[in-house]
């Protein structure tokens, strides 16, 4: 359970820092390009959702659900 809740928190705090980068990038000399930034950020939200024990209802596999 403490992993699954390490997860999420990290699967968190990557969505933060994704929108923090994006509100941040426009500000930047040079800004990031348009679809570079996209790219990146379809990739960084695709691990945070891939580690999201409630997205992938990994936290239902728990042991002590079963007795």
């Amino acid at each position: 359970m403490l992993a699954e809740a390490r997860a999420l928190q990290r699967a968190r705090d990557i969505r933060a820092y994704v929108g923090e980068m994006k509100a941040l990038s426009a500000s930047l000399n040079p800004p990031i390009p348009k679809d570079v930034l996209i790219a990146w950020e379809q990739w960084a939200m695709a691990q945070a959702d891939r580690i999201d024990p409630v997205l992938s209802r990994r936290f239902l596999d728990n042991d002590h659900l079963l007795s």
